[in-house]
């Protein structure tokens, strides 16, 4: 985790902790219980404007569906696979997955899944790396 630290999230949801862990950070509705990666003006699911409180993602996901992307923009390795995923704590996030072969017959719905974080190969002006999420299969599944 010690390289991390010098990197810079790619998404504002993704943030270092104090000890060099990152997290993706989402919100839940105050009055509904809706969780959202992101923070709207107001919730999509109630319309409430009540103050929407944090919270990182720790649990689990499970894979609910997914593309083997056979070709994308010049400098992108292909083939690799894009994924939706259903996170314990009640949102749906998509991202890709690693540590799989791409191949259709490596995968089934309901996978179990977590989330990972890693440098990505795109740096900013000040020449320091980007910290992406990917997804990776749960250890044991």
């Amino acid at each position: 985790m010690d390289t991390l630290a010098a990197a810079v999230p790619a998404v504002p949801q993704i943030r270092i902790g104090a000890a060099g862990a990152p997290a993706f950070w989402a919100v839940r509705c105050a009055d509904c219980g809706q969780a959202l990666p992101a923070r709207p003006l107001a919730c999509p699911r109630c319309a409430s404007r009540t103050p929407m409180a944090e919270f990182p993602l720790e649990g689990p996901g499970t894979l609910y569906n997914w593309t083997v992307v056979h070709r994308s923009f010049p400098g992108v390795p292909v083939p690799f696979i894009q994924v939706v995923v259903d996170m314990a704590e009640g949102l749906t996030l998509r991202g890709n997955l690693e540590g799989v072969a791409p191949d259709p017959a490596a995968l089934a719905f309901d996978l179990p899944v977590r989330l990972a974080f890693r440098e990505s190969d795109q740096r900013d002006a000040a020449g320091h790396p980007f910290l992406v999420y990917t997804f990776v299969p749960e250890r044991g599944a």
